[in-house]
């Protein structure tokens, strides 16, 4: 069930949009002054913010900030519900980090459509990925930039796929030599020339470098088949960004990595990859980002389709060999990951 948070300072509004979000099928919370919104926020992040502007405390625009700046609500997308309707003061709303700035007054059934529109396009975007004529989608993650977390999302997202279709996934290293997909999943290879399928117990099937076959077997064997791309692509990694279904460009809210997903969008599309098929993905890998997520998006030239956030164990689990989805699996980071294996899955049978 999808959830909002609605902060207004107006009891009659705040009464009125809460039964026009719960007719919608909204989990709906409800905060009268932005210090609270905040707290609200931060302890369980909604799907969806609606903001007023003028409120006592915290103002609105001031509350969209703290919430960009958070990695816990940085994903959260925020929509400004106010009378205030100057260009001015739509300017100001979006600065600080709004996706969308709404003038009151404004229908029950108007708004709706506005927040639909706001909470699908991503969902429509990753259901409508082409398909070869193999059964099984193809997710390449991706990045030039090493060190923006790539393994810690391809392997994380393939045990949420997994864990959500509960039957197997299969995972692959599109790199010239071995790299951190084992240690990371906790799995040791018997030893240093091991080939064939690694088996994690959560269901995911993982396949090193050397032994990647053709790609149509694992297609047609398995529904989905996550591919971790080296951030310096040989020909065997840019095939397989070629031929996925998907790619995840995987960035931190810095300047550098925003610069190399530049230019990483650039050699995309000289490999002719359908710009559709690129999701932008904004991992924070440290508690502060210096970039806010709609300059990102600005720089690159794609929607930010998810932003992932920090996680302060993250270290502390790949040393253990602890994916995040197995130790933490309601962490914040998890649930923005498993929610995109739902986008990606669809409806459960």
């Amino acid at each position: 069930m999808k959830s909002v948070l609605i902060v207004d300072d107006d009891p009659a509004l705040g009464r009125l949009l809460d039964i026009a979000f719960k007719q919608a099928g909204f989990a709906v919370r409800v905060a009268h002054d932005g210090k609270r919104g905040l707290e609200m926020a931060v302890q369980d992040p909604p799907d969806v913010a609606i903001l007023d502007v003028m409120m006592p405390g915290v103002h609105g625009y001031e509350l969209c900030r703290r919430l960009r700046a958070d990695s816990r609500t940085a994903g959260i997308k925020i929509v400004f519900l106010t009378a205030r309707s100057q260009p001015i003061d739509r300017e100001e709303g979006l600065k600080a980090g709004a996706d969308l700035f709404l003038s009151k007054p404004i229908m029950p059934d108007e708004l709706m459509r506005h927040i639909e529109g706001l909470l699908t396009p991503q969902e429509k975007e990753l259901a409508s990925a082409e398909h070869t004529t193999a059964s099984g989608r193809l997710i390449a993650c991706f990045s030039l930039h090493h060190g923006v977390g790539v393994t810690t999302v391809a392997t994380n997202l393939s045990l949420a796929l997994a864990l959500y279709l509960r039957t197997p996934v299969s995972l692959i290293e599109a790199h010239a030599t071995p790299a951190d997909v084992l240690p990371i999943m906790g799995i040791r290879p018997t030893s240093p020339e091991t080939t064939g399928v690694l088996k994690h117990p959560l269901g995911v099937h993982i396949m090193l470098s050397p032994a990647i076959p053709s790609l149509t077997p694992l297609r047609v064997r398995y529904p989905f088949v996550l591919a971790d791309v080296s951030s310096k692509p040989d020909d065997r990694g840019w095939a397989v960004l070629k031929a996925a279904d998907l790619v995840f460009l995987v960035t931190t809210p810095d300047t550098m990595a925003v610069q190399l997903a530049q230019r990483a969008m650039r050699a995309l599309n000289a490999l002719h990859v359908p710009t559709r098929r690129i999701m932008l993905i904004v991992n924070h890998v440290t508690p502060h980002g210096r970039v806010p997520a709609a300059r990102v998006q600005e720089w690159v030239g794609r929607p930010v389709s998810a932003i992932i956030p920090y996680e302060a164990s993250m270290q502390e689990l790949v040393r253990a060999g602890q994916p995040l989805l197995a130790a933490r699996p309601r962490s914040p980071a998890s649930k923005v990951i498993a929610r995109l294996a739902e986008q990606l899955a669809g409806p459960r049978k």
